[in-house]
């Protein structure tokens, strides 16, 4: 059963933050938590997808980690060769990690992964997740909207009422 939101719809919401270093990330990551929520019940009910598109190293892993925190059971597509491999070396490293991330892997597990949490590294997968109409979240490289699979999934995506797309971190201007 798809659940309801109460909250208003919103058309378009644009916040920015002008805090540095990790206050501004942890504020946008909190952003991210309520944003995604009620955007995935939204698409959700109506069918639809939500896309971030998210730089390979670090966003990704941010972004996972969050979503992991928020229980969040819908599908998740970690779309980019990249942001996989870069997965990949920070669970190799962990000891490099934050104190917070490496207390989850000692106690909850990996912070990146679950059975909702897919790594796409096929581009015949890749290309299959705009076909499939099961709502789900896609995290694809790049960030900045400007090369990578992100551009096929907004390309096909984009133009559908019942998709949503979430960026989250820095636009540099004309992205």
């Amino acid at each position: 059963a798809v659940m309801q939101s109460k909250t208003a719809r919103i058309g378009n919401l644009v916040m920015a933050v002008s805090i540095a270093g990790a206050i501004a990330a942890r504020i946008e990551l909190v952003f991210l938590a309520f944003a995604e929520q009620h955007l995935l019940f939204e698409a959700a009910a109506q069918g639809g997808n939500i896309l971030i598109p998210a730089f390979a190293v670090g966003r990704t892993q941010e972004i996972l980690y969050t979503l992991k925190k928020q229980g969040l059971t819908a599908p998740v597509y970690v779309d980019s060769p990249m942001a996989t491999s870069a997965t990949d070396v920070y669970r190799k490293h962990r000891s490099v990690l934050s104190e917070e991330i490496q207390s989850y892997f000692a106690t909850d597990g990996d912070p990146f992964d679950g059975p909702n949490i897919h790594f796409v590294r096929d581009i015949a997968d890749s290309i299959a997740l705009n076909r499939d109409r099961t709502p789900k979240v896609i995290l694809s490289a790049s960030g900045m909207c400007d090369a990578g699979r992100v551009k096929h999934h907004l390309k096909h995506g984009l133009w559908r009422r019942e998709n949503r797309v979430i960026f989250i971190g820095y636009q540099a201007e004309g992205a």
